[in-house]
C-alpha cells in the first residue's frame, strides 16, 4: 500500500555514525555539519529529484527534524530503525505514532538477540510493527539474522544487510564470519 521510490536514502551520517578508522573527530564532524537545516534541506532535495522515502534513525533529533520538515511542507515517507527490547515496544509505537511507514529492528540488536537464542523477540517486534499497518522488517549485519528468521518462520516484508566485510579498521577483535 506504499509506493517507495527506487532509492532510499540513509541517516547514518546525519546522526553522526561514520566508520572512519581511526579519525575518532569525524562522528563529531558529521553532528555538527548535519544541522536541523541542513537536514532539512537535503530531505527538500531529495523530493526534488524524485526520492519518496528515507530511512532514519527513531529518535529525539530526527523527529525534531521530521516535525520541522513536514510542518514545511515536506512529505518524505519514513521508514524507522527502531530499538525495541526485549517485550518493550514502545521504540517502535513512537515511530507508529509519528508518522512511519515502515520500521524495522535495528541490526545490532536483531545480530544480538539472534546471537542469544531469544529470537522470539525479534518475531514479536516485527508482528507488531506489521500489526500497525506498517512495512515490517530486520535488518542484520550478519547473515545469521535473515537465516534464521526463515528457519524460524518469522516473515518480515524485508530484509536489510550491510554489505561489507566485518575486519574494518574500528572492528572489534577476530569473530566467526557466519
Amino acid at each position: 500500500h506504499v509506493e517507495i521510490s527506487r532509492l532510499i536514502p540513509g541517516g547514518n551520517l546525519i546522526s553522526g555514525f561514520v566508520y572512519s578508522r581511526d579519525l575518532l573527530y569525524v562522528s563529531a564532524l558529521m553532528k555538527k555539519y548535519f544541522t536541523d537545516e541542513k537536514v532539512i534541506e537535503i530531505l527538500g532535495l531529495c523530493e526534488a529529484c524524485g526520492i519518496n522515502t528515507a530511512i532514519l534513525r527513531n529518535d529525539e533529533h530526527i523527529l525534531r527534524i521530521l516535525k520541522e520538515f513536514r510542518r514545511r511542507g515536506g512529505k518524505i515517507q519514513w521508514i524507522a530503525q527502531t530499538y525495541p527490547e526485549n517485550d518493550d515496544l514502545s521504540n517502535i509505537k513512537i515511530a507508529v505514532d509519528n508518522g512511519a511507514v515502515g520500521a524495522f529492528v535495528q541490526g545490532g540488536i536483531a545480530d544480538r538477540l539472534v546471537k542469544d537464542k531469544k529470537i522470539e523477540y525479534l518475531g514479536k517486534a516485527i508482528e507488531y510493527i506489521k500489526s500497525q499497518g506498517l512495512i515490517g522488517g530486520t535488518a542484520g549485519h550478519k547473515i545469521f539474522v535473515p537465516k534464521s528468521c526463515i528457519e524460524y518462520g518469522i516473515e518480515p516484508d524485508f530484509f536489510m544487510k550491510t554489505f561489507h566485510h566485518h575486519n574494518y579498521w574500528s572492528a572489534p577483535g577476530p569473530e566467526r564470519r557466519d
